[in-house]
């Protein structure tokens, strides 16, 4: 999951910097709010899921290293949370490639 968020990360820099010339490193978060700002409309639903997997992704992480005497998720609660996390993740990259692809294409037409 930590290198998903990095490779998702990239692509949103990566498009970041055609768009605003801006070609600093980020946070997947301050990526997703400076790509957010653009208003771009093929982001406009991958930006809500990618905030969402974000979310998902810290717990299913920080839930697989606590230990609690008893009441918490189970082992395998937490595997499971991890492994969807994760697999929702494959999705949410190749949703940001798309999108930034469509984005450049976009602008490649409109030139």
């Amino acid at each position: 999951m930590a290198i998903q968020e990095s490779l998702i990360a990239d692509r949103l820099e990566s498009l970041l910097e055609t768009q605003t010339g801006d070609s600093r490193i980020r946070t997947l978060r301050a990526c997703l709010r400076d790509v957010q700002k653009l208003g771009l409309p093929e982001f406009e639903t991958v930006i809500p899921a990618a905030n969402e997997w974000w979310k998902q992704r810290n717990l299913a992480i920080h839930e697989l290293v606590k230990i609690e005497a008893g009441g918490g998720p189970t082992w395998h609660a937490r595997l499971a949370c991890a492994r969807e996390t994760a697999l929702a993740g494959v999705d949410l990259y190749a949703d940001v490639k798309k999108a930034s692809e469509k984005v450049k294409r976009r602008q490649r037409s409109s030139a």
